[in-house]
């Protein structure tokens, strides 16, 4: 049954739009696409018939039908996937301020970059697969495009994500999701650039106007549809790794912090920290010295040395599968900003270990279905 569903619907692709002569010099690539889905099932169905399954014994079934698959993805699908990617990448120069935020680093946003998208798309319908789109869409620096770049993104776009992340993105106007609402609260341009500071982000990438924020404007490059896009530079930003200065204390609680966050006054209250058993308003020195030894997608090593007790903020996502280590140890740490990792750190020399690994995902996860309290989840 299996076989005749592949090579029926394999038939039913091949001759649907185009016949076979013409699709296999067509230039194209929806109909090479719909090509290459063709010939692989029906080569799948074709190995799978049980009239050629009468010549293998039981025992090979299983390795020929896994070869199959393998086989038509190798030949058939995977040169497409290459040929589709590549050019994307190798047709579009790097622009200049590209390669400024590549040498010196720092957190990007791509404000709104879904919004700018579609209206390029409705300025320009006949363009949509053109090179000239292509390249537009590619310096609109959608979600995980930047890493054709190599450019280090804020992340607030990333499949996993939380509700605070959320709220965050629904806070700073960027990009609407679907449970939030398409606009933001009226944020004051200064209340906007103290959370856009405590968010490390140091780049804004966008289409759409920054008014009153204190911001350097790098370059900008016109895109087809003659939107201009602009990327600015924020030197307040907070650097990824820093002390808390002023710290207030709360019990884990999002809507209250969140609460915090969009008040236009809430620079008063200095780093927001949550964590079990904390209340109160303090004062640290945030003096000493900080090292980023290692950083990547799952460790980051900080190497961090002062003469008093600190609170040590690393801007990296707090979520499920993140490890916390100093010295060695395993230790509980807080979330700051709603958002950031963040941990006491004794006076002294000490070795900060973040790791994330899959066997620590699937155990929160655990913890998460059986409904136990934990921070990232939304107070509902």
């Amino acid at each position: 049954m299996l076989s005749l569903i592949c090579i029926t619907t394999g038939i039913c692709l091949l001759f649907s739009k185009y016949i076979l002569a013409v699709a296999l010099w067509n230039s194209n690539p929806a109909d090479t696409k719909l090509l290459r889905y063709a010939l692989s099932l029906l080569i799948t169905g074709t190995v799978l018939h049980e009239h050629v399954l009468l010549y293998v014994s039981k025992q090979a079934r299983p390795l020929l039908a896994s070869a199959a698959c393998i086989f038509s993805f190798v030949v058939f699908m995977g040169p497409w996937m290459v040929s589709v990617s590549t050019p994307h990448v190798q047709t579009e120069t790097r622009p200049e301020f590209f390669k400024q935020m590549t040498h010196e680093g720092g957190a990007l946003l791509s404000f709104r970059p879904g919004q700018s998208k579609a209206l390029l798309g409705d300025m320009l319908p006949g363009k949509k697969n053109t090179e000239e789109m292509v390249n537009a869409r590619m310096l609109l620096l959608l979600p995980n495009e930047n890493l054709f770049w190599g450019i280090s993104s804020a992340g607030f776009y990333e499949p996993l994500m939380s509700r605070r992340i959320e709220r965050m993105n629904w806070l700073i106007g960027a990009e609407p999701l679907m449970r939030m609402s398409m606009q933001g609260p009226a944020i004051p341009p200064a209340r906007m650039h103290e959370l856009l500071n405590i968010l490390g982000i140091e780049w804004l990438l966008t289409t759409w106007p920054v008014e009153g924020m204190p911001l350097e404007r790098i370059g900008q490059k016109t895109l087809p549809a003659g939107s201009p896009l602009s990327l600015y530079r924020n030197p307040d930003a907070q650097p990824f790794i820093s002390f808390a200065e002023k710290v207030t204390f709360l019990e884990p609680d999002e809507d209250t912090v969140f609460q915090f966050l969009e008040d236009p006054t809430g620079s008063r209250h200095g780093t927001v920290i949550e964590c079990k058993e904390c209340t109160g308003v303090q004062m640290f020195s945030a003096k000493g010295s900080m090292t980023t030894a290692q950083r990547s997608p799952r460790i980051i090593r900080v190497q961090v040395t002062t003469a008093d007790p600190q609170w040590l903020i690393i801007r990296a996502t707090s979520l499920p599968g993140w490890t916390v280590r100093v010295d060695g140890g395993s230790v509980e740490s807080g979330i700051a900003h709603s958002l950031f990792v963040t941990l006491p750190i004794p006076s002294g020399t000490h070795d900060v270990l973040l790791s994330f690994s899959l066997r620590t995902l699937l155990k929160h996860s655990w913890q998460i279905l059986r409904g136990e309290q934990l921070p990232w989840l939304a107070a509902e």
